[in-house]
């Protein structure tokens, strides 16, 4: 009588061991991508108790030896909102499965600063401005970018960030406020608070800055002494002149030298020291009228700016 081999194959359905469709051979594979379809190298994308792989250069990975089942996969990447997917794999099956992760804006910059604005003749001729900058990237692009908001911890100063000028991806949002424009009407009623800026893409994905401050307001405008009052002035390189300046802090001048009434200088000079007081502009002047005006600027960017002195050069 001969003698019936041992029935040790596991995948034998007379085998004590037999698995059936548990076998771990069932495999996930798939793409992590950008929304505007770039790859995405050294995503995680994992099993949750299972297993884990990393996407390759080309945003590729494969999850391999996996039992039938049904299983979550997650993908996630620094920068990026995580992506989950919830399949199932049958007994030797290969499925596909692909990842389109939408990538957080990201805040490079953001500061705060208060301005002392001296602007006779106008209305009204001294006020303060608080100026907010925010610079912010997006991956998938600066038309990604939805709300920018400019905000304290208590709510009770509220500004939305409108149009930015956008160098590639990358978005830069100014925001200008006058004192007669913020709550509780002085400038002074918000130091100490706490300032922080927002932003929000077109998928939801959002982010925060850090706090900021505001560190110093200026209280008082450095004064020009010569050339003003629309006198001419005969020479071809100007000597600005102005009056002593003395703060308790750390500050420069900038001088801004402008054509006209044109709100853009077509010279400047930054850094001057504040135990200064002239500089000479060395600049060719043409005839005509010109105005030039004086800023003393903290280390934080706050600053403090001199009325226009206009001149002509005949």
């Amino acid at each position: 009588m001969g003698c019936e081999a041992p029935r040790t194959n596991p995948y034998d359905p007379e085998s004590s061991t037999y698995i059936g469709s548990n076998a771990p051979t069932a495999t996930f594979y798939g793409t992590v991508q950008t929304r505007n379809l770039q790859p995405i190298q050294d995503a995680f994308i994992y099993i949750p108790g299972v297993a884990a792989v990393s996407s390759d250069s080309s945003g590729q990975f494969e999850i391999t030896n996996l039992p039938s089942g049904k299983y979550q996969v997650i993908c996630t990447k620094e920068g990026f909102t995580t992506s989950t997917v919830t399949d199932s794999l049958g007994f030797l099956q290969v499925k596909r499965v692909d990842f389109e992760l939408n990538s957080v804006p990201q805040l490079l910059d953001f500061d705060i600063t208060t301005h002392y604005v001296y602007n006779v003749p106008f209305t009204p001729s001294i006020y303060y401005e608080l100026r907010a900058n925010a610079i912010i990237f997006d991956p998938d692009g600066a038309v990604d970018i939805d709300t920018v908001l400019f905000t304290t911890t208590d709510s009770l100063f509220l500004y939305a960030f409108k149009e930015a000028d956008v160098v590639n991806d990358t978005a830069i949002y100014t925001l200008t406020a006058r004192e007669d424009t913020i709550p509780g009407l002085s400038i002074y009623s918000l130091v100490d608070k706490e300032f922080f800026c927002q932003v929000w893409d077109k998928n939801g994905a959002q982010n925060t800055s850090q706090i900021q401050l505001i560190t110093r307001v200026f209280d008082k405008y450095p004064q020009p002494d010569y050339p003003l009052g629309g006198l001419p002035y005969p020479k071809d390189t100007l000597e600005v002149v102005w009056y002593e300046f003395e703060e308790t802090f750390n500050f420069t001048f900038t001088v801004s030298l402008y054509y006209g009434s044109t709100p853009d200088s077509f010279w400047d000079s930054t850094g001057i020291s504040s135990e200064v007081t002239s500089i000479v502009i060395g600049d060719f002047l043409v005839f005509g009228t010109y105005h030039w005006r004086i800023e003393a600027v903290d280390f934080y960017g706050n600053s403090a700016l001199s009325s226009k002195s206009y001149f002509v050069i005949q």
